[in-house]
């Protein structure tokens, strides 16, 4: 039996909650937690255990996949943390505008907001595998998938969701119309 995929993407309006029941590519949003808080960066430990900071909150955690939430760390904590961070930057260090894909080759994508990049040769060459006439705003958080080492997903900051099962040659929306996504964690549901 396939697997049901789970991305948590949060935004500036929470989190939202998009999954492929089955593993039959098929993805849809599943839920919005969190409505109303603007969710800097997530952390998924397992497909069902999530920890999230939340701008001016500070840090939450979620043992059932984002139902129910307990605080961590107190709103002094979490402003502390983010006030040494630029407005917009990623938090944790699974989201970011870099990212390298193990295996081999090892992969290397980094984004400058308006296109994708792809290097398999140590960043010594780069070739352009995503650009902004593909996508819908720029380009905002890349993460590789926890489940699959070929995997890739990035978010836009026009709510746009992309991912790449080929070790980021190619890419295809997932999802379009979310808020401007911030964060984003890929897991599969065991």
């Amino acid at each position: 039996m396939a697997k049901a995929g789970i991305v948590y993407a949060g935004s500036e309006q929470g989190l939202f909650i998009v999954s492929d029941p089955g593993g039959t590519g098929r993805w849809r949003q599943r839920a919005h937690t969190l409505q109303g808080q603007p969710v800097l960066a997530i952390a998924a430990l397992h497909a069902l255990s999530l920890l999230v900071l939340i701008k001016h909150t500070g840090l939450l955690q979620s043992s059932d996949g984002g139902q129910t939430w307990q605080p961590l760390r107190s709103s002094e904590d979490g402003a502390a943390i983010a006030a040494d961070v630029p407005q917009g930057a990623p938090l944790i260090a699974s989201n970011s505008l870099m990212i390298q894909l193990a295996g081999e080759p090892d992969v290397l994508l980094a984004c400058d907001g308006t296109s994708l990049v792809r290097s398999d040769s140590q960043g010594r060459h780069w070739h352009t595998v995503l650009w902004h006439e593909l996508l819908q705003g720029h380009i905002s958080v890349v993460v590789p998938s926890t489940y699959h080492p070929d995997g890739a997903w990035a978010g836009t900051d026009a709510g746009q969701l992309l991912r790449s099962d080929d070790r980021g040659r190619q890419w295809q929306q997932v999802v379009a119309g979310l808020p401007p996504l911030y964060s984003l964690a890929v897991v599969r549901l065991a």
